[in-house]
């Protein structure tokens, strides 16, 4: 807090395993499918093509960064989260992508746990879609 611009950061109590953003790795070989109702493929999945998807990425946050005045999350901040996978860029905390499928069949997925911080996701939020046919299931 000694800087001339000091970052607030909020301390995630839950363990990571509940504060992670995904890209998933897997696609489709028919794009226009969806199969087994859009539940996630197993790993050995046989409609999936051989190769991943080159952006596929893992992010676990033990911390994120808050913008106090406006009490809004600055999701880009990386500051501390664990990123794994090839991909140079890194995936903002809440969201996720996926390149599976054309056919409204998301599989990236996010989860955002902010018991016991004082936080809580207004029920205003929104989350925006980008890309060709994105799609969306919130819960």
């Amino acid at each position: 807090m000694r800087s001339r611009e000091p970052k607030e950061y909020i301390s995630l109590t839950q363990n990571t395993r509940e504060n992670y953003a995904e890209v998933f790795g897997k696609r489709l070989r028919e794009a226009n499918t969806c199969p087994n109702d859009g539940k996630r493929p197993s790993e050995d999945c046989a409609e999936c093509r051989h190769r991943d998807y080159s952006e596929a990425k893992n992010a676990t946050f033990a911390k994120i960064r808050i913008d106090l005045p406006t009490l809004t999350i600055i999701a880009s901040d990386k500051t501390f989260s664990t990123q794994s996978g090839k991909w140079r860029r890194t995936i903002p905390y809440g969201s996720a992508g996926d390149c599976y499928s054309a056919h409204n069949c998301p599989q990236g997925r996010f989860s955002i746990n902010l018991v016991d911080t004082g936080f809580a996701i207004s029920k205003n939020s929104s989350w925006t879609l980008h890309g060709n046919r994105a799609s969306q299931r919130i819960w």
